[in-house]
């Protein structure tokens, strides 16, 4: 349960009656509603506030339903709008019968460097009325702007748009205008407890008469007309009182709470990162799933693979590279890499740890097909076409192509005249603080790619098991792979150049321990 969620239960209990003890020797709220019900009736004759429909709702003990009648003599059974019961001594009321509802501007005005503070819903958006950045407008337009957007001492000024509600009682003279993403209430009474009201609107009583109202409105916002129909329920005086003081003793209580458990889940999402870390890199070791002397050895594996890719080149359908194989000479235990040219090299410096026998090291380039990186220029955007990926579409193990801009088909066609990125491939980031992060191509979507990811393009998925590759890119030594080859001042304005990655060392089991790995890696994940 995060604070919030704490604080709304007691709200939810503190508007329920259940948070303090019923005293019978209050005064009922029925008699603080007759109360407010005369000296409405004294205003509007006095003409100080408008007349508004105004209406009284009881409960009726022959059907235990409940009822709402007005002054024009009409009854309607309302029932079903109730949500909850309430302590004997309470009653149900609307907001609209002692509150007065008002609006900010609904146009922009013209704004000035000096002058009367005009303030919209960022303004409260941090728990309290803040000036500091609120931008302002002449003394002229504040003269000459509507009674219902300039909000004044003792109203209660609360957000009409984005997050609804957030009330905040104003407690200072500072004259100001407000926009009409900001609304307020007006009390001409002063028989109910604004801090109560306050309470009122942060619970999930009101978040639940906004929500049912703003259903399918093309505009989400906080209506002047439902608003005051909102229900409320009303506890006498001194019990509102009582609530309040209860409730402020919780604060310090729900600000330790928020610290501990913000504490807690730091510590619980650092532990299930490690965790992930520490189980792929098992996992790459050879040590997350037992070794099957049955399965076909690497060795044969890749070697497969590189004469499925000699042949490609052969025929050229990719261009000649230096292909080699990697082993362990048995009469000095070093390791050597061998290339088709001839050339052998002792490289046992950058194996970083032992596997088992029956899997081999190779680079990933004797894997690929194409090891590339996207347009490296900005290309001129259109409103239409193909879409074109970059960085910010690429998150460990998440293709996420929805958020795009598109390119034309001349351009898509001319940046895919050797290869296209399609459904399984794999993209690797690689600038800015996101380096090393990469994904598979899990959907059939035609889209060109930006200079920030790299395409990786296995030979043959068959031989090679995409995941198991994702897997190790991803892995403490797959990651330092990606951070230690980054060019330029820092990870955040490098980049992780394409030859580095082609050379990058990997470790490969046969393809059923590959599926093995992979199966038991996405379980363990999904326990976390």
């Amino acid at each position: 349960m995060t604070a919030q969620e704490l604080k709304s239960s007691i709200l939810q209990l503190a508007i329920q009656g259940k948070l303090v003890k019923q005293d019978p020797n209050d005064e009922p709220a029925s008699v603080l509603l007759e109360k407010i019900k005369e000296e409405r009736k004294k205003l509007i004759e006095e003409k100080k506030i408008k007349k508004e429909k105004y209406s009284e709702i009881y409960k009726d003990s022959t059907d235990n339903h409940y009822y709402e009648k007005f002054e024009d003599g009409t009854i309607n059974d309302i029932t079903d709008e109730i949500p909850f019961e309430i302590p004997d001594s309470w009653c149900w009321t609307r907001i609209g019968n002692f509150e007065e509802i008002n609006l900010g501007f609904t146009y922009k005005p013209d704004y000035t460097e000096d002058g009367v503070y005009f303030l919209s819903v960022k303004d409260i958006s941090g728990g309290k009325i803040d000036f500091s950045k609120a931008k302002k407008i002449s003394q002229k337009t504040y003269d000459n702007a509507s009674y219902g957007s300039k909000p004044r001492k003792g109203d209660i000024l609360f957000g009409r748009v984005g997050t609804m509600g957030k009330p905040q009682i104003i407690e200072n003279d500072i004259p100001f205008c407000i926009f009409v993403s900001l609304g307020f209430f007006r009390d001409h009474l002063n028989l109910v407890n604004k801090k109560y009201i306050c309470l009122w609107m942060e619970s999930f009583l009101f978040q639940q008469q906004v929500n049912n109202n703003v259903k399918g409105a093309a505009q989400k916002n906080l209506n002047t007309g439902w608003l005051k129909k909102f229900l409320i329920p009303l506890p006498p005086i001194n019990e509102q009182e009582r609530i309040i003081n209860k409730f402020v003793t919780f604060e310090y209580i729900f600000d330790k709470y928020e610290k501990t458990y913000n504490i807690l889940e730091k510590l619980n999402n650092s532990y299930k990162e490690e965790l992930k870390k520490s189980i792929l890199q098992y996992a790459i070791q050879g040590k997350l799933v037992k070794q099957d002397l049955e399965d076909e050895s690497a060795e044969v594996l890749i070697n497969k693979i590189l004469d499925e890719k000699r042949n490609l080149i052969k025929t050229k359908q990719i261009k000649k590279e230096n292909l080699s194989v990697i082993y362990k000479d048995s009469t000095d235990n070093q390791f050597y890499e061998k290339f088709d040219d001839g050339k052998v090299v002792n490289i046992t410096d950058e194996i970083p740890f032992d596997i088992p026998q029956d899997w081999c090291w190779t680079r990933l380039r004797n894997i690929c097909k194409i090891i590339t990186c996207g347009y490296a220029s900005t290309p001129k955007y259109t409103e239409n076409g193909i879409p074109f990926i970059s960085a910010k579409n690429i998150k460990p193990y998440k293709f996420m192509p929805d958020n795009h801009k598109f390119i034309s088909k001349e351009l898509y066609n001319k940046l895919t005249v050797n290869y296209k990125p399609e459904i399984n491939d794999i993209l690797l980031t690689r600038v800015g603080a996101g380096i090393g992060e990469a994904a598979i191509i899990n959907t059939n979507f035609i889209f060109a790619i930006y200079v920030s990811l790299t395409l990786i393009k296995l030979i043959d998925y068959n031989l090679v098991y995409n995941e198991y590759i994702l897997d190790y890119i991803l892995s403490p030594i797959g990651k330092s792979n990606s951070l230690n080859n980054i060019y330029g001042k820092s990870a955040s304005q490098g980049n992780l150049n394409v030859n580095n990655v082609r050379e990058f060392l990997l470790p490969i089991p046969p393809i059923k321990e590959q599926r093995r790995i992979v199966k038991k890696i996405e379980v363990l994940f999904n326990k976390l």
